[in-house]
């Protein structure tokens, strides 16, 4: 019986083809070991830094900047 959430190796590779499209390399990096680890099964507290980390530098790459000619 499937399970209702995807893997998180599956989260990780989707953010990582994210990160190489807006050309965030870091990013990329530290998503490929988090798939590499979840691959493996390797789940500890110790990740915790690098899915902060990702979840950051995404929000900071996400968030829309204001463009200077549009001001009054």
């Amino acid at each position: 019986h499937p399970h209702p959430h995807p893997h998180p190796n599956q989260h990780a590779h989707r953010v990582k083809g994210a990160a190489g499209n807006l050309g965030l390399k870091e990013l990329q990096e530290t998503c490929a070991l988090l798939e590499h680890n979840a691959k493996e099964g390797v789940w500890s507290a110790q990740m915790l830094p690098e899915i902060r980390e990702v979840t950051v530098a995404l929000a900071l790459a996400l968030t829309p900047t204001p463009d200077p000619r549009n001001r009054p």
